[in-house]
């Protein structure tokens, strides 16, 4: 905080408590990929991607722009990314925010299927929820090219050392959010034409 005090914010990096769990392996995976999407550096690009799991906030740019959280946001879905939508209010004030990777938080993340896909679900919910406010079609500017699912998992899969077992199994549960995230606008779309 001292050595950064022109940053309206410092987002710290995650963890697993259950390393050698597939469904924590994978949370962990598409979550860190996601930030480090937004990041140059140290700098984070896109401040939609600032998360609640492990920031500080500088409360005193917050107060002078009289920014703060969408209340009406936290009751959706559990929670509908209000996280991110104070990121890209930040943003959108002029704030700027860094990202130390040496600030872990563990997490208990999902360890069986069911809670993984009721989680990414939820995810993908509160995430489609932010399109009414904000444009994210536009903000994927802001972010450095994705890499292939291959690639991804094999990164990550390196990082953590995974055997070849394990690395598939990671690209099976992974290809299965890719897969939810293109099914879920037509399972919904046609929930709600009944």
């Amino acid at each position: 905080i001292k050595k950064h005090p022109e940053v309206s914010a410092i987002m710290g990096w995650c963890g697993t408590y259950y390393s050698k769990n597939v469904y924590s392996q994978a949370t962990l995976m598409f979550d860190n990929d996601w930030k480090q999407r937004s990041l140059n550096g140290v700098n984070v690009v896109d401040l939609e991607v600032l998360d609640n799991k492990n920031i500080v906030y500088k409360k005193s740019f917050l107060q002078k722009k009289s920014l703060k959280y969408d209340e009406n946001r936290v009751g959706y879905e559990n929670g509908a990314a209000e996280d991110c939508d104070l990121g890209m209010k930040i943003q959108e004030a002029g704030g700027q925010a860094i990202c130390n990777k040496k600030m872990i938080v563990w997490h208990k993340d999902p360890q069986d299927w069911l809670w993984f896909m009721k989680k990414n679900i939820a995810s993908w919910k509160a995430y489609q929820s932010l399109g009414i406010k904000w444009d994210l079609l536009e903000r994927e500017n802001f972010k450095s090219e994705s890499l292939s699912l291959i690639k991804t998992v094999n990164k990550f899969s390196d990082d953590l050392k995974l055997s070849k077992m394990e690395r598939f199994k990671l690209f099976v549960v992974a290809k299965q959010v890719m897969i939810l995230n293109r099914v879920l606008p037509i399972i919904l779309r046609t929930k709600n034409e009944k």
